[in-house]
């Protein structure tokens, strides 16, 4: 099964990630995990996706142009489940171009809502021990002494006073980008949205459900031949075709991956030179 998992921060997306990942055996894929996998590959993708990830702001044409680098290399056979991506209804358009072309298209798409409310009081109310990483909520299960972690005694940490206008704005920013993302996938009659207000487990089950009820698309990539229940289309002329071609159509892809990856490192590349040197002009 190939899902897109959204939500906002704060809705429980990474809990359930791993519930989706372990019941049907895919893996979880996330921006950090595509940025730092390519960072610690070497060439100039490498080391602007290194770059990226240190001042931890990651443009829509450097993800998109990572994507294009690492999906191609992940087994990708049983299925995927991405987090968090794509960000915007721009990316979700190319990134289904990229999909379909690996012949792994997505199946469904699946959004976490909770009220704004009750999202702030997560996120704002969160705190942490700075010793043993014991997690509290301000609102709801606060440490038994304020400011003191009951697992070990260390300090626990409180937020600086300004946080709370901080996730405020994140939040607001978020769901700008949702709107045109979300009916871009209403329309592909993609979407499901859960209400991940209450616990986990009834979540879960819903979500299972929906997952169990969804068929996997049968995509073809480019190249290769059909394979139906009753076997093989044109009494095996198609297939035979297909095996000929196969070494061909891989390195052309492979080819044209690299060229796309190249040429968009480029254009990275030098609107950082222009904002440099533009910068430097200002200056003087």
């Amino acid at each position: 099964m190939r899902i897109v998992l959204l939500g906002p921060p704060g809705s429980g997306k990474g809990g359930l990630a791993e519930r989706v990942a372990g019941a049907y055996d895919i893996p979880i894929i996330t921006q950090a995990s595509v940025v730092g996998a390519v960072a610690a590959e070497p060439g100039e993708l490498g080391r602007l996706a290194a770059e990226a990830r240190g001042a931890a702001r990651v443009s829509d044409e450097l993800l998109l142009a990572l994507l294009r680098i690492r999906l191609p290399k992940l087994d990708l056979s049983r299925g995927y489940l991405l987090v968090d991506m794509p960000r915007n209804a721009g990316q979700a358009d190319v990134l289904d171009v990229m999909l379909n072309d690996l012949g792994k298209p997505i199946d469904l798409v699946i959004k976490l809502d909770v009220d704004m409310d009750e999202l702030m009081e997560r996120l704002v109310g969160r705190i942490q021990c700075d010793h043993c990483g014991t997690l509290y909520n301000m609102y709801v299960n606060p440490p038994l002494v304020d400011g003191v972690c009951d697992e070990c005694g260390a300090r626990v940490r409180r937020r600086p006073p300004d946080y709370e206008e901080t996730i405020s704005n994140r939040l607001r920013v978020y769901e700008g980008q949702m709107g045109p993302l979300l009916q871009y996938y209403q329309q592909a009659g993609r979407l499901h949205r859960f209400d991940a207000a209450g616990e986990v487990a009834p979540l879960w089950r819903q979500v299972k459900a929906v997952i169990d009820a969804t068929p996997s698309q049968e995509v073809t990539a480019p190249g290769e031949g059909t394979v139906k229940a009753g076997g093989v289309d044109d009494a095996g002329s198609s297939a035979k075709k297909a095996v000929t071609r196969k070494s061909s159509t891989k390195m052309a892809k492979k080819a044209a991956t690299k060229k796309a990856a190249k040429k968009t490192a480029k254009k990275v590349v030098a609107k950082k030179t222009a904002k440099k040197t533009a910068k430097k002009t200002a200056a003087k």
